[in-house]
């Protein structure tokens, strides 16, 4: 019996010297790639501009992915491991030059004389064990501007315009950078006495657009400028027809293309005996995106026959606000809404689900951008998608009275608030003006 023992022992010791240890905690686990598919679409199909490419950033920025498509009726698709990804998708690519080593925060370039508008599409996916859709709401992220010039002299030899300040180049991660000036000659129309310049893209402009008119004659050049009311914004057509003899240049609103926002309507004066008129008076409803008597307009409508209804977005922000579901200073977002006085304007309010709505609807993707544009020159808080230094973490802002959260950024839902975290807090406030 101890002869059986013995043998056990020496055969289990010959088992334990003999085997290799393994630390599974240095086993690389090769985990499996899901499909992701991404479809662009726009409000109308046939404005896609082909060739598409579509780039899929990674939470650090950097491209996990590319690929192009040269003509309608294929997706794209994608192969990639859990996480968390930007898919960033361009249209009318052929108008842009385009980085070699792509990154979330590198920049296209707009060609000179762009022939096609250049479109983005955004959106943020999460992969997880199965395999994803996305969908891209494409839109234009260049401005159109057509300027025509009637009345010239018959001396006129030649007409040319700068446009300043459109930004050269665009970020993938939706800021503009390197604002320059863009010259276009413009060409001799069907009749005597008229210039046009057809149709011109340009980026966004920083801060508002300044239209230079230079007319060439025999004897000298004459020049005549003119400060726009506000930045150029992408996605809206400015038809100019200047009528040299009136002194009026007007902007017309009968110019639309599908997808393309409504057109700005913008009266100036132009030729030797033209006034300037004070910019600050505005001629018709508040204009989205801007400073408007030193508050944030939001969102317009028409009230009625002689009122626009005015959503105004409180120029301040507080931060670092508990939820009201919060057990410690639970009301503080209720206190410091009752206590917010902007200039002379009080009763400002968080914000309700109709109301956040309204404010993405007001500034989804590139027009947030062109926002917070306006807020940084005027030395004011930005309107946050994202935390800052982070291309992941959402910035949630309270609403419906400190009960739930939203985000700007895209694809984000209004989501029940958490009793411990805390979040930002930006103001609405209803006014009613008169047309």
């Amino acid at each position: 019996m101890k002869q059986s023992i013995l043998m056990a022992m020496c055969f289990l010791m010959m088992l334990v010297t003999s085997c290799e240890k393994v630390d599974f905690s240095e086993v690389e686990v090769q985990e499996k790639n899901r499909n992701l598919e991404i479809y662009t679409r726009a409000s109308d199909a046939d404005a896609l501009q082909y060739p598409l490419v579509v780039f899929v950033f990674d939470a650090k920025g950097q491209c996990r992915g590319q690929q192009t498509l040269l003509e309608k009726g294929s997706t794209f698709s994608f192969q990639l491991p859990s996480g968390s990804y930007r898919i960033v998708a361009l249209g009318g690519i052929s108008s842009c030059d385009l980085p070699s080593t792509p990154k979330f925060t590198s920049c296209l370039t707009l060609k000179e004389n762009a022939t096609v508008p250049l479109q983005m599409g955004q959106a943020d996916v999460t992969m997880g064990q199965n395999s994803t859709k996305a969908y891209l709401q494409m839109r234009y992220l260049v401005s159109q501007v057509k300027v025509s010039l009637s009345g010239l002299p018959d001396d006129v030899t030649s007409v040319s315009m700068v446009l300043s300040k459109p930004y050269l180049q665009w970020a993938f991660s939706g800021t503009g950078s390197t604002p320059t000036s863009y010259t276009k000659t413009l060409k001799p129309g069907s009749l005597p006495g008229i210039w046009e310049t057809g149709d011109v893209y340009v980026l966004p402009t920083e801060g508002p657009a300044t239209l230079t008119l230079n007319l060439a004659t025999p004897t000298g050049n004459v020049s005549y400028a003119y400060t726009c009311p506000e930045a150029l914004r992408s996605g809206v057509p400015y038809l100019l027809n200047g009528s040299y003899s009136t002194g009026d240049m007007v902007v017309e609103g009968e110019f639309s293309v599908e997808g393309w926002a409504e057109t700005v309507n913008w009266d100036f004066g132009f030729g030797p005996s033209a006034s300037v008129p004070d910019v600050n008076e505005p001629s018709g409803a508040p204009i989205v995106g801007t400073l408007w008597g030193n508050h944030i307009v939001a969102y317009v409508s028409e009230l009625n026959a002689t009122q626009w209804s005015v959503y105004l977005l409180s120029r301040e922000e507080k931060v670092e606000v508990p939820s009201a579901l919060s057990g410690e200073n639970s009301d503080m977002a209720l206190q410091y809404a009752q206590q917010y006085v902007e200039d002379d304007i009080s009763g400002w309010a968080i914000p309700t689900t109709a109301e956040v709505r309204m404010l993405q609807q007001s500034f989804g993707g590139i027009a947030l951008t062109e926002l917070n544009a306006v807020l940084t020159q005027e030395g004011l808080s930005p309107f946050l998608d994202y935390e800052p230094n982070s291309s992941t973490e959402k910035a949630r802002y309270l609403c419906d009275e400190g009960m739930k959260s939203f985000s700007m950024a895209s694809n984000s839902i209004i989501a029940n608030v958490s009793g411990t975290k805390k979040y930002r807090l930006r103001l609405v406030k209803e006014i009613i003006v008169d047309k």
